[in-house]
């Protein structure tokens, strides 16, 4: 950092800046979605989604720091990283829609065969927003204010670790190991237990088709099967 603001270093489509304590890297996939990736000072952001599909197209957008926060902004998303902590917040036509809450969490996660973290990234939501997704699970939950979810695929659970928000957002966590879904007291967070980085997307759009429909753009269209594929099952062997 100098004396008149934070070090920016614009990457494809976005910035990177250093915090006290973590590296974040923010880049627009759309007008309204960005990606969000975070890892320790001495971490690494490479890695190669098995989960995104499409690649950055370019997006015009305009930066502004200061000592407090850099803004990034395109035409339909604006997002302020704070340079302390590195929270974001993200705002939609002045509206504020979600915020980031604190730092992020790596704590060392150690095994014969990997040396990595265990990341967690908390949110504050607002009181009146439901939370809608997370997959098919057995839970019976429709609405996970005020609930915890493990997503970890089984027979009868299929994860998908996305959610919408009916204050117009989603949220699409790029992790591929056991992943817990908590919303409480304390904020709503998102925590893996192995991961190089945290790497997470946001779409913001008033409208929960657009929402959808930059989660198809991100992951790619699903073909439907034919007419002579619907009918009757029981289960993937019947």
């Amino acid at each position: 950092f100098s004396c008149s603001g934070p070090k920016v270093t614009e990457v494809q489509n976005g910035v990177q800046i250093q915090t006290d304590s973590a590296l974040v890297k923010v880049q627009f996939y759309q007008d309204d979605a960005v990606r969000v990736q975070k890892c320790p000072i001495n971490g690494t952001m490479e890695k190669k989604s098995i989960m995104v599909v499409q690649n950055m197209q370019p997006v015009k957008f305009k930066v502004s720091t200061s000592r407090k926060k850099v803004t990034i902004e395109s035409t339909e998303l604006c997002v302020e990283i704070c340079t302390k902590t590195g929270a974001i917040t993200y705002t939609n036509d002045g509206k504020k829609v979600l915020t980031e809450q604190g730092f992020p969490t790596f704590t060392k996660y150690v095994s014969p065969n990997e040396n990595a973290y265990s990341i967690q990234q908390t949110f504050a939501l607002s009181k009146d927003e439901a939370i809608y997704g997370l997959g098919q699970n057995q839970s019976g939950i429709l609405n996970y204010r005020g609930h915890k979810e493990k997503l970890v695929q089984t027979n009868t659970d299929a994860v998908v670790p996305f959610i919408w928000s009916t204050a117009g957002y989603g949220i699409l966590w790029d992790n591929y190991s056991k992943t817990l879904f908590n919303d409480d007291e304390k904020g709503c967070s998102l925590w893996s237990e192995v991961g190089d980085n945290l790497d997470y997307y946001v779409i913001v759009n008033d409208d929960a088709d657009d929402v959808i429909g930059g989660y198809r753009y991100l992951t790619g269209k699903a073909p439907m099967f034919g007419k002579w594929a619907y009918g009757y099952w029981q289960c993937k062997e019947h």
